[in-house]
């Protein structure tokens, strides 16, 4: 889970964010193609076993196959348009659906902006740090 701040940052014109949001994409993009590489691999050794209709097995691997290719051409279709969208179109697309966007992240002046923890601090239930067993107070009851 990203900080609140984070994810405002990331949507930012600052140099790291944008530096971020490249990284981010790229990885994306090479995750998904790793993993459609995998399931038409599979999908070409099913295409090379001969079928045996009214066995089981077969037919419920098969009915998967046809499934599998219907997914992964919704994908493409999707994956060709995220592709085709340049980052300035889709920053400010993410921008408005956010609604009041901070003036300060956009244009040269996001650049002199702090760059935000990209994880929450880890609080307890009741809003306070939490500790480190051997950071606790005497006499709070967690002695050993």
């Amino acid at each position: 889970m990203l900080d609140a701040r984070f994810q405002v940052f990331l949507l930012s014109d600052h140099p790291a964010a944008v530096a971020e949001r490249c990284g981010r994409r790229a990885a994306y993009l090479d995750d998904t193609a790793r993993e459609r590489e995998l399931l038409l691999g599979w999908l070409g050794k099913l295409d090379a076993i001969p079928s045996r209709p009214g066995e089981a097995v077969d037919d419920e691997v098969r009915r998967l196959a046809v499934i599998t290719r219907r997914l992964l051409d919704r994908q493409a279709a999707r994956l060709a348009e995220e592709v085709g969208e340049p980052d300035p179109v889709l920053v400010a697309r993410q921008r408005q659906q956010y609604g009041r966007y901070p003036t300060r992240w956009v244009g040269p002046a996001a650049a002199r902006q702090p760059i935000p923890p990209e994880r929450p601090s880890r609080t307890t239930r009741a809003g306070t740090p939490r500790r480190h067993r051997d950071q606790r107070r005497e006499g709070d009851g967690h002695e050993r």
